[in-house]
């Protein structure tokens, strides 16, 4: 009859999330009970593309530099599992890494664009337009350089 008041008294709360692997046992072991389910392998990569946002965002939110080292950990462990589930190797990363600085340049320097003003007719447009969240179009008067 206690261990069902000591069930009555527990909350219930949802994660809806990918964790990591060894999560289930340390929640078990401190008597948590774990609804949770094995992914197959599609869902398991859409998870993981989530998470990697998630850990993002916590990199975002971060104050310190142990907590930055700790979400930049969890980002490089994403990046890891999701390059072996998709079957791409280091090298290949480097290379296109590499041919990206080569053509655009690094994020070393700290530049950052405000608003661009484009030919309607150049290429880019039909980009910029697929993404209005991202690339919102002015309407104010252009500025010239």
């Amino acid at each position: 009859m206690d261990e069902l008041k000591k069930e009555e008294k527990k909350q219930k709360f949802f994660f809806k999330k990918l964790v990591r692997d060894d999560l289930i046992l340390v929640y078990e072991k401190k008597g948590v009970i774990v609804d949770y389910r094995k992914l197959d392998q599609a869902e398991h990569l859409h998870e993981l593309k989530k998470k990697l946002v998630e850990e993002s965002q916590e990199v975002f939110s971060t104050t310190t530099r142990e907590e930055l080292i700790d979400e930049l950990s969890d980002l490089c462990e994403l990046i890891d599992v999701i390059q072996q589930k998709a079957d791409i190797p280091n090298w290949e990363i480097e290379k296109r890494r590499k041919e990206k600085i080569k053509e655009r340049g690094g994020f070393m320097e700290g530049i950052y664009i405000d608003s661009i003003c484009i030919e309607p007719s150049d290429p880019i447009v039909d980009y910029l337009r697929k993404f209005p969240e991202k690339y919102p179009v002015s309407e104010a008067p252009l500025f010239e350089k």
